[in-house]
Formats: C-alpha cells, sequence, structure tokens
C-alpha cells in the first residue's frame, strides 16, 4: 500500500466504517428482515457521518502520518494497530461530542458510545494498514483486528437487539455474543494454512471448545474414541437435568420460590453443559478429533486450581491460557498472570449477569477474585503444608470456597429478574 492509497483510506474509512457498526448495533436485524430497508438506512447514516467525522477523519490521518514520519512507529507494526485504535477513540469521542452539542444536547453517555464505536473503527482500520503495508503480510493479519473489534461489537449488538426482550433473553444473547465472538477470535489467531473451510466451518458452528489448534489439525488415529458407557452416561446428565428443570418449573410459583429457581437453573446447566456438550465431545472424539468434554467430572477435583483449570469449563480455561495467562507471565509472574485470568473471568460474568438483571454489580467479579485468592493459598507454602492440593482437603478447600461465595455469583437482582422469569417462561411451554 503506497502513502497516497493509505492516506485515502485513513480520511475516508472512518465515516464508511463507523456508519457500518453504528447500523450494524442499532439495526442489524433489519439487515434479515428488510435488505433494502437496511440499505437505505446505510446510505442516510453514512452521508450524516461524514457530515459529522470528516473533520476528526483528518486530524486522524494526520496525526497517524506525523507518528509514522516522526518516530518509530511502522506500518506494518504491531503498534500501528495499537496507534489507531487510540486515535479512533479520541475521534469518534469528538464525533459524539459534536454531534450531542448540535443536534441532542449535552450528553456524556453518547460520547462514550461514539468513542467506542470510533475505537473500533481505530482497530479495523490499523489492522487494515499493517496487512496492506508490505507484501509478506495479508488478511491474517487483518483477522485479529477485525475479531478484536468483533469481540466487541457483537456482545454489544446482541444485547441491544435484546433490549425490548425479557431480562432473560438478554442474557441468552449476551452470552451467545461473547460466545461467537471469541470462537471467531480463537480461529483468526490460528494459522490455518491448509485447514479446509468445512472444518474451520465446524470448529465455529458445531463444536464449543475453544482449543482451536487442536480442533483444527484433524482427525487422528490415536484420538481416544468414546466407550458406549460415555455415551449413556453423557445422555443420562442430558435427561437428568431436563428432569430437575420440569419438575422445578412446575413448582415455581409455590412456597420454595428461590429454591425452585435455582433447582432450575442447575438443571438446565446439566442439560446444555454436561448433557448436549458432553454427546457433541462424544460425537467428535468418535470421528477422530481431538475434542475433550467441556465439562470434566469438575465435581472430582481434588484442588481448587484443578477445579478452574480445565475440570469447570475447559473452553475459557483453555482460551483464558493462551490469551491473558501466556502473554502476561513473563511481565506479571505466574501468579499475577492467574490473578488477571480471574479478573477477566469476573467481568465476563458481569456482563451476563449483572448487566441483564440491572443490578449486583461487583459481585461476580469479587466472587472470582475469591476463586483466584483460593487458588493462590491453595499454593502457598501454607497451603501446601496442610495438604489444599490434593486428597480429601484439597477437596474440601475447593467445595468451600467455590460453593460457599455462590450468593454474590447469582446475586437477588438475577434471582429474581433474570432467572425466575426464564423458569416462568420454562413452565409456559411446557404441556
Amino acid at each position: 500500500m503506497n502513502r497516497a492509497a493509505r492516506i485515502s483510506l485513513e480520511v475516508l474509512g472512518p465515516p464508511v466504517l463507523g456508519a457500518m457498526l453504528l447500523l450494524w448495533v442499532e439495526a442489524g436485524p433489519m439487515m434479515i428482515r428488510n435488505p433494502m430497508q437496511f440499505y437505505r438506512g446505510f446510505l442516510q447514516i453514512a452521508t450524516m457521518a461524514y457530515y459529522f467525522a470528516i473533520l476528526p477523519s483528518v486530524l486522524y490521518a494526520v496525526a497517524l502520518e506525523m507518528a509514522f514520519r516522526r518516530s518509530h512507529v511502522a506500518p506494518n507494526s504491531a503498534a500501528t494497530v495499537i496507534l489507531s485504535t487510540g486515535l479512533g477513540l479520541v475521534a469518534g469521542y469528538c464525533v459524539g461530542a459534536s454531534f450531542m452539542l448540535l443536534g441532542a444536547g449535552w450528553n456524556l453517555g453518547g460520547e462514550i458510545y461514539f468513542g467506542t464505536i470510533g475505537a473500533g473503527v481505530g482497530t479495523l482500520l490499523g489492522g487494515t494498514i499493517r496487512a496492506f503495508s508490505t507484501p509478506n503480510h495479508g488478511f491474517r493479519d487483518l483477522a485479529i483486528p477485525a475479531a478484536l473489534t468483533g469481540l466487541l461489537f457483537i456482545p454489544y449488538a446482541a444485547f441491544t437487539w435484546a433490549q425490548l426482550e425479557p431480562d432473560w433473553v438478554c442474557m441468552i444473547a449476551l452470552a451467545t455474543g461473547e460466545f461467537v465472538a471469541l470462537k471467531l477470535f480463537t480461529l483468526a489467531a490460528s494459522d490455518l494454512t491448509g485447514v479446509p473451510w468445512p472444518r474451520r466451518l465446524a470448529y465455529l458452528c458445531l463444536w464449543p471448545g475453544m482449543n482451536a489448534v487442536a480442533f483444527l489439525a484433524g482427525p487422528k488415529t490415536d484420538t481416544e474414541r468414546p466407550h458406549p458407557g460415555e455415551w449413556i452416561w453423557a445422555f443420562s446428565k442430558l435427561l437428568g437435568g431436563a428432569v430437575v428443570a420440569v419438575i422445578a418449573a412446575r413448582s415455581v410459583d409455590g412456597r420454595h420460590l428461590v429454591v425452585a429457581t435455582l433447582a432450575g437453573l442447575v438443571g438446565l446447566i446439566f442439560v446444555f453443559h454436561f448433557g448436549v456438550l458432553h454427546l457433541a465431545s462424544c460425537f467428535w472424539r468418535r470421528a477422530g478429533y481431538d475434542a475433550p468434554p467441556i465439562m470434566q467430572n469438575p465435581i472430582g477435583a481434588e484442588s481448587l486450581a484443578k477445579f478452574w483449570g480445565g475440570r469447570w469449563n475447559r473452553a475459557f480455561a483453555d482460551a483464558g491460557r493462551r490469551f491473558i495467562f501466556r502473554p502476561t507471565v513473563r511481565r506479571l509472574g505466574a501468579r499475577g498472570a492467574e490473578m488477571l485470568v480471574f479478573v477477566v473471568s469476573g467481568l465476563v460474568h458481569e456482563s451476563v449477569i449483572s448487566l441483564p438483571a440491572g443490578g449486583g454489580w461487583g459481585g461476580p467479579t469479587v466472587y472470582f477474585l475469591l476463586q483466584g485468592g483460593g487458588v493462590l493459598v491453595e499454593k502457598s507454602r501454607a497451603g501446601t503444608q496442610l495438604g489444599l492440593s490434593h486428597g480429601v482437603r484439597g477437596w474440601g478447600w475447593m467445595f468451600l470456597c467455590t460453593v460457599l461465595p455462590l450468593p454474590l455469583l447469582t446475586h437477588p437482582p438475577f434471582i429474581e429478574r433474570v432467572a425466575f422469569p426464564l423458569i416462568q417462561a420454562l413452565k409456559e411451554i411446557l404441556p
């Protein structure tokens, strides 16, 4: 990419990309229901974007080109993506400020909203500039910035689309959006050389795990195939969870409302996490793929570290280990990197528990901070002397740390506004 083409992209790209992201967040379902109306809406928003964003776009381009000429930032370096994201955040904030001042009055939320849009635009533009600045770079360098943008905007759009629906629908939309975005990110960060498209689509759509490298390697002859008893056990967990969920749904209006609601949640977790996902693992391992169960007998973990290290939700454990722990362990040390994984897990659970419930903020984060603290205690000299990392004492420590603080995770606003309506909705569809 020569300098003239790069400057044209820096000046003309932000309004178009900004309009696309804005319309995706605000009116994504319209794209499916009425493509022509979506197209007309895009033209109107793009035209408005040029009025409000052309000056910030020019300033963005000037700042970026000055950084290329007067500093050690090269267009084909990762620093370009970081710098472009920061400049996009500032430019988006300026667009939001001008829009609010001229059109809708002063509203700090508007500036933050447009600043977020600007950051996404900056990430995409920075990735594009880096990808096409030298012949040795290609679409893979663009894939990671695009996936990072999706990691923010797919859940955001899902939550926006579900705003008029019950709170439990918002929770499912957010969780699904975050899951899809993270799957895309793990795929974009992997070497896809020689990987056929059907296998990529199978990883994205038909396997819930996050270890893209292992799955995309394809079938292997030495993969441990599931025996018939494992199929039966997986189906039994699905059926047992369904029975518990149905009984809880029929009892949810009785005297023990909270108990019935929590029992219904446990039943649904067994249906999907322990049943459906285990059956999916059996299917792919039967075909020779490296696809271990997502839930690996968490109740049998003899330590808290083993519980969170792969026994419970191995998908997030794999993603956290690859994208959080390993990149930060040299700078933060093993303990600091482990705590960062728990902090991120807390924030993720805030987004799918506290955000739909509109309350209980901080509870999930504190819960996972306690889990991280429990792991550090377990691995300390005193924890080793007390035997907290194995045997009966290790199991007791795991059970104590995970169960006692659960009210922080499943806090009252979540129970009242999300979980209870969800079980009530299940009751309504039962015969």
